[in-house]
């Protein structure tokens, strides 16, 4: 069975969740180099030294969209349709994140459009409800 809780303790994704939880959002910094890595891993993907979570703006740009219509699992059916989104990051727009928008009708969306991140409950069917880091725009 597919797992879509958040697992708050997991080595490299529970800060990020746990961040949202807090209504941050946060990514993982090069210690040396200061560059953002998304995915989280365990070294800088581009220096190899070591990850601190750092926390950002939560301002970013449409790089691109679809709305969603189908899901891909039955337990997202009431959220359906839905925008997924590729969000460009203001602190690095080589880094992104792929998230919803929200409050937005769909005919007013377009690439480069500026968002702001925005805290949402999710509960798909049979998890517990978490908080996740959508996008509006701004």
């Amino acid at each position: 069975m597919l797992e879509l809780q958040p697992d708050l303790e997991h080595p490299l994704t529970g800060p990020f969740w746990r961040a949202s939880a807090q209504q941050q959002l946060a990514i993982p910094g090069c210690e040396q180099c200061d560059r953002l890595v998304w995915y989280p891993r365990e070294a800088c993907s581009h220096c190899g030294a070591g990850l601190y979570w750092r926390t950002l703006s939560g301002r970013g740009t449409l790089a691109a969209f679809s709305v969603v219509k189908r899901p891909l699992f039955p337990a997202f059916a009431a959220f359906s349709p839905y925008v997924c989104a590729l969000v460009a990051l203001e602190e690095d727009p080589a880094v992104r994140l792929v998230s919803q928008v929200v409050d937005c009708d769909t005919s007013q969306l377009a690439c480069d459009m500026p968002l702001s991140v925005v805290f949402r409950e999710l509960a798909p069917d049979g998890c517990k409800p978490y908080l996740a880091p959508l996008f509006k725009p701004c």
